[in-house]
């Protein structure tokens, strides 16, 4: 969830007291806010095109929380600043891409608006960060530079990875930003396995971390993680080895983890090129992250302290009445899955 100011709270939500001490008739009022409001980024995809769809209202949509329909108090469209972590893949199968994924990641640099900040970093076994957060291009530039033509003869632990760059995504400086951890990837990973982590995971941590923590993690984090996959002649190869050989001792045991998943769960989007529009999709990928609209609803059950609270959304009738032709099958919802109290 973003902070909203008192004042934008107060004028959304119209919930708060006034109490003065019963015991000191000269005692300072004091202003009690007994309302809280939920903020979350959405975006209604066509499924074919992968354009936004719009204008949307508040009628366009149902909000729920763990299956209570709630009020939606605020729905705008929001260009906001964004605070990227660019993570390169660096293992064996995405060598042959790394350099235009790189070339790309560059290009894009200059389509970035100047309040934007962003990081970079490179994933393997474990990650590394390149350049931590900052507005300067020129050293984002370098930072990029490097990370393409770096190689690492190591495993992907994808929920390891996972895991550690939402450490480096909540240092982000800008206010109100919104957070994205751009993988830039094959969309391959590993079995985090002890065979496979003696072999080609000599740079892990002593204990990795699994699908559900990292997911935790992730969603704690409010940061959306999105994904560019390019597959290289190597990344099919090992597809295809591992649908037509046996399952090996490098296969067993534990979840490889899935970009996908990651992407589903807390709003972010998957989208594939190829050499000759990775730059295209590229961009295409961080505007579609930063026009979004944010929604605001005000929680009508009070929840626990800690307690993670699922959120769903659907189209509403009306929404299909303003779109004709669009049919639920040809849509994606991208939102986050939820969020903790």
């Amino acid at each position: 969830m973003r902070l909203v100011s008192i004042a934008a709270l107060l004028l959304l939500l119209g919930s708060y007291t006034v109490v003065r001490a019963q015991d000191s008739p000269d005692t300072a009022p004091i202003l009690r806010l007994n309302a809280s409001l939920v903020l979350t980024d959405v975006l209604v995809e066509d499924r074919a095109t992968h354009q936004a769809v719009g204008p949307l209202t508040a009628e366009d949509l149902i909000v729920r929380e763990d299956g209570v329909a709630q009020q939606i108090q605020y729905l705008t469209r929001d260009t906001l600043p964004l605070s990227i972590v660019f993570l390169f893949d660096l293992t064996e199968t995405v060598q042959p891409v790394l350099k235009p994924l790189g070339a790309s990641a560059r290009t894009v640099l200059d389509q970035l608006r100047p309040q934007d900040e962003a990081a970079v970093m490179v994933f393997y076994s474990t990650t590394k960060l390149l350049q931590p957060f900052t507005l300067d291009h020129a050293l984002l530039a370098q930072a990029i530079e490097k990370a393409s033509t770096t190689s690492a003869s190591e495993a992907t632990f994808l929920n390891e990875d996972v895991f550690q760059a939402t450490d480096v995504v909540r240092q982000a400086t800008v206010p109100d930003s919104r957070r994205v951890l751009l993988f830039l990837t094959d969309g391959t990973s590993n079995t985090p396995n002890p065979a496979m982590k003696k072999i080609f995971g000599k740079s892990a941590p002593e204990r990795l971390h699994t699908e559900p923590e990292a997911m935790n993690a992730l969603l704690r984090s409010g940061a959306a993680a999105s994904a560019l996959i390019q597959r290289s002649a190597l990344s099919d190869l090992d597809t295809a080895t591992r649908i037509l050989l046996p399952v090996g001792p490098m296969h067993l045991g534990g979840d490889p983890g899935d970009i996908r998943k990651y992407a589903e769960r807390s709003g972010g989007i998957i989208l594939h090129s190829n050499n000759q529009d990775v730059a295209v999709r590229m961009a295409e990928l961080i505007d579609e992250m930063r026009s979004r609209y944010t929604l605001g609803y005000h929680p009508s059950a009070t929840q626990p302290d800690g307690k993670f609270c699922r959120i769903t959304l659907e189209p509403t009738p009306h929404f299909y009445s303003t779109h004709p032709g669009l049919t639920p099958k040809m849509l994606i919802l991208h939102s986050k899955s939820g969020y903790f109290r």
